[in-house]
C-alpha cells in the first residue's frame, strides 16, 4: 500500500504541472537599429540588443560592439509634456510628421538617459500606441551623432 501512494503522489505532481503554461521571458529586449550616423559605417548591419526592466518605470542596459557597457533608468513622460528633445529624430525614423501625429500626446511614452562605461551617453525615448498589440517603437540618439531606431 506504501508503494503505490509514494508513487502516486509524483504520478499527480507531474500531470498536474504539466498543464500549467510555461512563463514567458519577462524582460522586454529592445533592438536598437543604426540609422544615421558614424556607427552605421563603423559596423554596418550591426543591431544594439538592449534589455529592459519594469512596468512604469525601470532601466535599460545593452552593450556596444567595441565592448562598452552601457546603462540607465528609464521612466514615463506624462501625457500633457509637448516637447522632445528628439522629435526631429523621430520624424527622420519613421517619417516626416511621425512625432506630431502618433507619439505628442500619446497615454504611454517614456524616456532615458544612458551612460556608458567607456563615456558613451544615449538619449531614448519610445512609445506603445493604445491598439492592441501594438508594438514598442522609439529612437535613441548618442553623443557622437548617431541616430537609432528602437523596436521591440
Amino acid at each position: 500500500m506504501k508503494v503505490k501512494f509514494s508513487l502516486g503522489i509524483p504520478i499527480c505532481l507531474f500531470a498536474l504541472t504539466a498543464c500549467i503554461p510555461p512563463v514567458p521571458n519577462l524582460t522586454p529586449k529592445l533592438y536598437l537599429h543604426p540609422v544615421k550616423g558614424p556607427s552605421g559605417s563603423q559596423y554596418p548591419g550591426t543591431t544594439i540588443t538592449a534589455v529592459s526592466t519594469g512596468i512604469t518605470s525601470g532601466s535599460i542596459s545593452f552593450q556596444l560592439p567595441s565592448g562598452e557597457s552601457c546603462k540607465g533608468q528609464w521612466e514615463p513622460i506624462p501625457q500633457n509634456q509637448s516637447g522632445s528633445g528628439l522629435a526631429d529624430s523621430w520624424d527622420l525614423v519613421y517619417g516626416q510628421g511621425y512625432f506630431t501625429k502618433h507619439v505628442l500626446g500619446a497615454k504611454w511614452r517614456g524616456k532615458s538617459k544612458i551612460a556608458g562605461n567607456q563615456r558613451s551617453e544615449f538619449l531614448l525615448e519610445f512609445y506603445r500606441d493604445t491598439s492592441k498589440d501594438a508594438p514598442l517603437l522609439g529612437v535613441a540618439t548618442d553623443a557622437v551623432g548617431n541616430i537609432y531606431k528602437v523596436t521591440q
